[in-house]
């Protein structure tokens, strides 16, 4: 879809893989947001997960923590912001690598890209970002 709208991609990346994204329209807002943690990423949460946010305006909009501890999960800021030490940034950098492979015209082609994207995003895949960032996860 180049040149076409702004279209952006929001996910969570679990050390099992990148189950859980959405797309909108332009930037996101903390509704948008709001509406990710409680339609999209909430249901794949399990009691005692951690879920970290970054410092974007969207992710400091009042009642988030409230949706996410809903499903028995908490969350949490990101340290300060180094793409370098941040897993969803190389989960990301894998996607668009992916996305630039394949000619999306439409928004339904984007979309049907991104699904087959994420899934091409393994466990293994997480859990290595995890620990080349400094986040030793099980």
């Amino acid at each position: 879809m180049h040149g076409g709208p702004n279209v952006t991609l929001v996910a969570a990346l679990p050390p099992t893989g990148l189950p859980a994204a959405m797309t909108g329209n332009g930037a996101v807002t903390g509704d948008v947001f709001a509406a990710y943690l409680e339609q999209v990423l909430g249901p794949t949460r399990v009691p005692g997960d951690e879920v970290m946010r970054g410092k974007l305006p969207a992710h400091k909009v009042a009642g988030l923590a409230e949706l996410v501890e809903a499903h028995g999960a908490r969350l949490l800021y990101l340290p300060p912001y180094f793409p370098n030490f941040h897993p969803l940034e190389l989960a990301f950098s894998k996607l668009k690598t992916w996305l630039r492979t394949v000619q999306a015209n439409t928004r339904e082609a984007l979309e049907d890209v991104i699904r087959t994207a994420t899934e091409w995003v393994t466990g293994g895949d997480a859990k290595n970002w995890f620990d080349q960032c400094g986040y030793h996860v099980p």
